[in-house]
């Protein structure tokens, strides 16, 4: 994985962080090399409350970084403000104060459908730009990639493919490895771990597919395969 991926929790889940593997009986972790990752809280795991209920929450864990999705509702008091690209640069600050506030930063949004034109995806990177996100989860059509390549490289914003289980064209790892076959290394794998398990897929080898390309990661707490 590279040394800016970012972490995601989900559906109440807590993860210990290090080698992709178990570790030998006595290992000596002072001298394993570990780098330091980011571990945010996915604001669906609290859909059920509004944006800043799910801060309040996120801050009890003792989390500091959050991926916020769109269409939360954004606080018991105003519910018809949606927490969303759609929003204006005045409630996009509402939001970032709401989290700042409680000492948390808003680093990632998704998932999220971008849209089909510039236009509608410049919104999308202007809302992480203001929000100072720096990584959007999608699904990408295949159209898509001649435009958000250059949307990538000029916002210096990243793009990690998420894969939903099927009839998504990304449930398979090995798809988002050939889609990413020559294109900007910010455009990668938004990987979710659960999803693939769905799917009866071992999560270590599909990460190690992935592996140099992998921007995010989603951790669901799950022990069985195949099953929704």
């Amino acid at each position: 994985m590279t040394k800016r991926c970012a972490l995601i929790l989900g559906l109440a889940v807590w993860a210990t962080l290090g080698v992709l593997r178990a570790a030998p009986a006595g290992e000596d972790y002072g001298r394993v090399r570990i780098k330091k990752f980011p571990i945010a809280m996915q604001c669906y795991t609290y859909r059920r409350y509004t944006f800043v209920e799910a801060v309040e929450k996120t801050k009890a864990l003792g989390l500091k970084y959050l991926q916020a999705y769109p269409g939360q509702p954004f606080s018991p008091q105003e519910k018809e403000l949606k927490v969303d690209h759609a929003m204006t640069p005045a409630q996009v600050d509402k939001v970032k104060r709401a989290a700042a506030d409680a000492g948390l930063q808003v680093v990632s949004y998704g998932v999220v459908d971008m849209g089909r034109t510039e236009a509608d995806m410049r919104r999308v990177f202007e809302f992480a730009r203001r929000l100072g996100i720096r990584t959007i989860e999608t699904e990408p059509q295949d159209a898509d990639y001649p435009v958000l390549e250059p949307l990538v490289k000029e916002y210096d914003i990243r793009i990690a493919i998420h894969n939903h289980p099927e009839p998504s064209k990304y449930a398979k790892p090995e798809t988002v490895v050939d889609h990413l076959k020559g294109l900007d290394e910010r455009i990668g794998s938004g990987a979710d771990i659960g999803h693939w398990m769905r799917g009866g897929r071992v999560p270590v080898d599909c990460l190690k597919l992935l592996r140099g390309r992998i921007l995010d990661v989603h951790l669901k707490d799950r022990s069985d395969f195949g099953t929704a």
